[in-house]
């Protein structure tokens, strides 16, 4: 984490979890709603707390992960950085097409994914640095090695356990999949919606979905990633992907391919 973070607690981070504020969720049906664009412009409408919805300051938040061991891997995770941030990779050339703020989170990159319970609420506290006040938007996707099979194992591990889910993200999680869990919070009770990127996003909301079936309310899923299990923990969490193209986006790509489907919600549903 290459920026300071405000010091925290996980009975800090339940009390924010308590006092989120509510708004109508997405309905279950989706992508399949006939009335899709009407359906998202009142969900969007909703959660901004606008008559008329807004979607002029959109941002993209990457949190990068290694969970991998080795030389390898961490010079992996360090070309994936350089190459987000001042390369050509696809996310940057999106961001730069759909007018997206980018925020490239490199969460502690070479730590153990086991986690103390100081590190763990420091690691969501930083996660929540990404919602600003003015956002009206923001997408979240886990990129790195090994994130996404510590995604999928989070997800198993958080349903097939019956304890405490904060307890499973902070020993199966690391930085990057609690940093995507803090941002989560953070933008609820900012009221501003979020596009979840890829498995790595969707199971780290599973752990809040673990600890409030609502928790999620706020949250769109972006294109479904036909490979590895990111369908079984949507199916999980009850949700569905807002566009499902057969597709399986690039790393930090698939919520900045939904946008354009909300901007067409916003534009085609809102009366001059």
């Amino acid at each position: 984490m290459t920026e300071s973070a405000p010091g925290a607690s996980l009975a800090e981070i339940r009390a924010l979890l308590d006092g989120m504020p509510n708004a109508a969720p997405l309905p279950a049906t989706l992508p399949d709603d006939p009335d899709l664009l009407q359906t998202l412009h009142a969900w969007l409408s909703g959660w901004q707390a606008r008559a008329v919805p807004s979607l002029a300051r959109p941002r993209a938040a990457i949190y990068l992960g290694c969970y991998a061991d080795g030389d390898a891997a961490a010079g992996a995770a360090r070309d994936i950085a350089a190459d987000i941030q001042d390369g050509d990779a696809p996310t940057l050339r999106l961001c730069k097409e759909f007018d997206v703020d980018l925020r490239l989170y490199e969460m502690a990159l070479g730590t153990a994914a086991d986690l103390d319970d100081a590190a763990c609420a420091t690691a969501m506290a930083y996660g929540m640095m990404a919602v600003e006040d003015g956002l009206d938007l923001l997408c979240v996707a886990g990129v790195g090695p090994g994130v996404d099979a510590a995604g999928a194992a989070l997800a198993d591990a958080v349903f097939a356990e019956g304890g405490d889910p904060l307890d499973v993200l902070r020993r199966q999680g690391g930085h990057a999949l609690a940093g995507i869990a803090g941002a989560i919070i953070a933008a609820r009770i900012a009221r501003v919606p979020v596009i979840l990127d890829g498995i790595a996003a969707a199971a780290a909301g599973a752990v809040l979905h673990r600890l409030d079936e609502g928790a999620l309310d706020h949250c769109l899923i972006g294109p479904l990633d036909p490979a590895g299990s990111h369908a079984g923990v949507l199916e999980r969490i009850g949700k569905a992907p807002v566009a499902d193209f057969g597709l399986a986006p690039p790393p930090g790509c698939g919520g900045l391919i939904a946008l354009p489907v909300l901007r067409g919600a916003v534009a085609s549903q809102t009366r001059q």
